[in-house]
This record gives structure tokens, sequence and C-alpha cells, in this order.
């Protein structure tokens, strides 16, 4: 051999153990994959989740609000119809006169 050339001695690694290795690292690069689309998943179930919480929150108030007005309308009618109050058709206002000696100077 001349002594410009050398064989280039690497360390002994097993073909099987760099195998086993590069499936080791692809599974666990897959797995980080599922992962992180599992995770957008329950992310964007959560804001749906929560964007339909909002709504029905929204009608709850309306309801509640419509609840207590009828609740209150139909207590004003049975202590309107207890004092033998009667519905009008129209209104007649008097007229007060600036000589009048009830009208405030």
């Amino acid at each position: 051999m001349n002594n410009r050339t050398k064989a280039v001695s690497y360390p002994l690694v097993s073909h099987s153990i760099l195998l086993i290795f590069c499936f080791v690292a692809a599974f666990l690069l897959c797995w980080h994959f599922f992962q992180v689309i599992s995770y957008n998943q329950k992310e964007i179930l959560i804001k749906d989740c929560q964007q339909k919480i909002s709504e029905l929150s929204e009608n709850n108030k309306s309801l509640e609000i419509r609840f207590l007005a009828d609740g209150f309308s139909k207590k004003v009618d049975a202590l309107a119809r207890e004092m033998n109050f009667e519905r009008t058709d129209r209104i007649h206002y008097i007229s007060v006169l600036d000589s009048a000696v009830a009208a405030n100077k």
C-alpha cells in the first residue's frame, strides 16, 4: 500500500441496531404527528362547545326575561280584575286653563 492512502475504519455498528433505531425514530415521529392532530381536533371541539354554550346562555337569558315579563303581566291582569278595572278603547285628555285656580305657576 501506498503511504498516502489509508483505510478508514468506522466503529462497528450493527446494521440491525441502526435499522431498529430508524424504525423507532419513524414511529415516534408518526406518533408525534398523530398527537398534534388529535390535540388540534380537541381544541376545535372545545371552541365549538364554548360557542354553543354562549348561544344557549343568550337563549336562556331571553327566555328568562320572557318568563318574568309573562308572569308580571299575568299578575297585573289578575290584580286589575280584582280591583274591577276595565280595559279602555280610547283616552280623553282634560285641558287645564292657565287662569284656573289649580294651575301651577
